[in-house]
Parts: structure tokens; C-alpha cells; sequence
């Protein structure tokens, strides 16, 4: 998905967001409704509050409500990954993997949020 004008932190977004679709579709089928759904919404949230706060100024009050909305759907997303693994319907390697990306999204993110005056 490399875009010239895309941000690295969108880029892992992106990553996060495709392999949390990837292993839900691996869920037992009455896991994907409830649990399988919510990650997906978490992760397309912060996604989208990511690009949507990529297009504004960084003294723009709206951007830095959009980095707290991602910031609590990357809160979201840990504790229901957790949760999936817990449940076993995410093998550990999987779990790794989406830890990482979650640690670099959350560092990014905080590193963000910082250079735009808010909390980190």
C-alpha cells in the first residue's frame, strides 16, 4: 500500500488493520460476530482517525481529539487481541505479531500526539 505522502504510523495502521482481518477470519464462526467484529471495528477506527487527522493542522484542536480517538481504539484493540489469545482463537506467533505492531503503532502514536502539544 506505500504511498508517496503516506505517514509510517498510517503505514502500520494499514499493516494492523489487514492482520487483524486475517485472523479473525481464522475464529471460530460464533467467535467473528461479537469478537471477531470488534477487532475489526477497532482497528478500522484507528485507522481512520489516523488519515482523518493527517489532513489537519497540528494547532487544530479536531486533530488532536482524532489522536485521542485512536489512541483509545489502539487501547481497545490490545485488550481484545489479549482477550482472543486468552480465548484461544489466536495462536501465539499471531499474537506477537500484533503485539509488535500495536507497541510501534502506540509509540508512533504517542510521539505524534506529543509533537502536536497534546498528551502522549
Amino acid at each position: 500500500m506505500s504511498h508517496p505522502k503516506s505517514l509510517p504510523i498510517i503505514e502500520a495502521a494499514y499493516s494492523l488493520a489487514l492482520d487483524t482481518n486475517r485472523a479473525v477470519v481464522k475464529f471460530p464462526r460464533h467467535q467473528r460476530p461479537g469478537l471477531g467484529r470488534r477487532l475489526e471495528e477497532a482497528a478500522f477506527e484507528l485507522l481512520a482517525a489516523l488519515v482523518k487527522a493527517r489532513y489537519l493542522q497540528a494547532t487544530d484542536p479536531a486533530k488532536a481529539a482524532l489522536l485521542v480517538q485512536a489512541s483509545q481504539a489502539l487501547d481497545t484493540l490490545r485488550i481484545l487481541v489479549r482477550m482472543a489469545k486468552d480465548l484461544e482463537h489466536l495462536p501465539l506467533k499471531r499474537y506477537e505479531e500484533l503485539s509488535r505492531t500495536m507497541r510501534d503503532v502506540g509509540r508512533m502514536l504517542g510521539g505524534w500526539q506529543k509533537s502536536t502539544g497534546g498528551q502522549g
